[in-house]
């Protein structure tokens, strides 16, 4: 169903050569969410995306910006709900929403005026292109996160970091504490190999396939 509207997931069990003609999708009857986005420039409106996900029923719900960059959310069902605010320069921000029963709700989300951090990410020199890049605040009270696809020349870019201390993790395989004052360049470079060994059996020489190691 289009999440726009919202729907309830349904489970439905098919058997060999069965026709179900019946699945109905009951789109949610709870209230509305609603707010304006601020922090970005007109042209930026159409490169965002918000997303609920409500934990009473597991439905999702979706919306995009307006001319005025605002958005609205219908058939919210009362209880916790996570909104999360994606534009498609590598920012997200969620917000914890309680919505109530007896009345629709107004927030507003606002993007932070921050700096640009950008790069390159690289593996034994060469660009690291099917990577993807994470950047998190220290002390994240905002769960603020920052998300990028390195592209074809291992370049990135982060718009909009607020002055302070992240982790910047380049996929699973490396990571660096930054400090951002104002714009800042940080090159990565990504080892072809740094710890391999095996894993076997405690005093034994039988391997252990598909183990995690941290």
């Amino acid at each position: 169903a289009d999440p726009r509207a919202g729907s309830t997931p349904q489970v439905v069990e098919l058997q060999q050569d069965e026709i179900n003609e019946g699945t109905v999708l009951v789109g949610g009857g709870g209230r509305s969410i609603r707010g304006l986005v601020t922090g970005l420039r007109p042209e930026q409106f159409e490169h965002v995306a918000l997303q609920l996900h409500s934990e009473s029923n597991s439905a999702f719900f979706s919306a995009n910006l307006d001319e005025r960059g605002a958005y609205s959310i219908n058939g919210v069902p009362p209880g916790p709900a996570t909104l999360t605010l994606i534009v498609r320069t590598g920012f997200q921000l969620q917000k914890p929403v309680h919505m109530p029963a007896d009345h629709d709700l107004t927030l507003d989300l606002a993007v932070p005026v921050g700096s640009q951090l950008s790069g390159r990410i690289t593996q034994s020199g060469k660009p690291a292109s099917d990577k993807d890049i994470y950047m998190r605040p220290v002390d994240d009270k905002v769960n603020i996160l920052y998300h990028a696809q390195v592209e074809k020349d291992g370049s990135y870019t982060f718009e909009s970091v607020p002055p302070g201390d992240y982790f910047v993790r380049a996929d699973g395989d490396i990571s660096r504490r930054i400090s951002i004052a104002g714009d800042t360049t940080l090159n990565i470079d990504i080892p072809s190999v740094q710890l391999a060994a095996r894993v076997v059996e405690d005093g034994g020489s039988v391997p252990i396939a598909g183990a995690n190691v941290y």
